[in-house]
């Protein structure tokens, strides 16, 4: 489901003396199955950015066609758009309201008018996608964790089938263990189904992870968009904006003052083990 985004602009507190210009002439394509990372520094515009993705926010200049749709047409159907897009918030108790785990799974499901045996599969099935145990089903909402409500916010967006999931940094606050798990089932969603994802982190190991592409948000500008080997491969100019760059990157960088002769771009483990190794073997052979 293509998403375009069309010289948008967004202010906020807008006809006040206080207005505040958060986006200036975005303008952005997203296509079906893609996996992009949005990255920025803090109060860059990247969650204002995405937040109209699902019509949060309603475009006053310029356009949000989501799905052939025109978010700011007075015709557009808003909910339909939101199940289209699934937006899951950083804090997911802005978004966990029902008593117990399935019922809040199944809010969504229920306003789009589906019949009962219909809701309880899509219940099920969206557990079974994010790894919650069948028998957290009737479990309060505030005994879980921080990674099982993370999973379950998530869980209560796809009952809804969305073609576009919007996550806004949704692994904040979790321990390591956390942080992997949730990644694990975000990485499995894209594998297994394609469904177009749009990962808002600070986490730069986390994108660099994750992502095929990045695009990189900076006072309300797309300042990147490229493939993520070749965003991280600008280094000096992340830095500049305040971001920091992921692990490997930084060691391999630290690597290449110190003279090894290593390719820029590498985004993990494996890859900076064999090419270290390439360059070892290069300085035998030159000795």
């Amino acid at each position: 489901m293509p998403i375009e985004v069309i010289n948008l602009n967004h202010s906020y507190k807008e006809g006040t003396p206080f207005k505040q210009q958060v986006l200036f002439d975005i303008n952005l394509s997203i296509d079906d199955g893609e996996f992009i990372g949005i990255i920025g520094p803090t109060r860059s515009g990247k969650t204002t950015l995405a937040q109209h993705f699902n019509a949060l926010h309603i475009p006053r200049r310029g356009k949000v066609i989501v799905d052939g749709l025109d978010t700011a047409d007075k015709q557009t159907d808003l909910v339909s758009i939101r199940h289209r897009v699934g937006y899951v918030f950083q804090n997911p108790d802005y978004q966990l309201f029902a008593p117990t785990v399935s019922e809040d799974i199944a809010f969504g499901p229920t306003n789009q008018n589906l019949p009962g045996n219909e809701i309880k599969e899509r219940v099920q099935e969206a557990m079974t996608q994010v790894g919650l145990d069948k028998t957290l089903s009737t479990r309060d909402i505030f005994a879980l964790s921080g990674g099982q409500k993370r999973r379950t916010a998530i869980a209560g967006v796809l009952a809804c089938r969305p073609k576009v999931l919007v996550l806004d940094d949704v692994t904040a606050g979790l321990d390591p263990r956390g942080r992997e798990e949730i990644m694990s089932v975000i990485h499995e969603l894209h594998r297994k189904q394609r469904i177009t994802i749009l990962f808002i982190s600070n986490s730069m190991d986390e994108v660099a992870s994750l992502a095929e592409r990045i695009i990189v948000v900076d006072r309300g500008k797309i300042i990147m968009d490229d493939a993520t080997r070749k965003v991280f491969a600008r280094f000096e100019e992340l830095r500049s904006i305040g971001l920091e760059l992921p692990e490997i990157t930084v060691l391999m960088d630290k690597l290449r003052s110190a003279g090894f002769d290593l390719p820029a771009g590498i985004l993990n483990v494996n890859e900076a083990l064999s090419s270290i190794i390439a360059a070892l073997r290069k300085m035998e052979v030159r000795k």
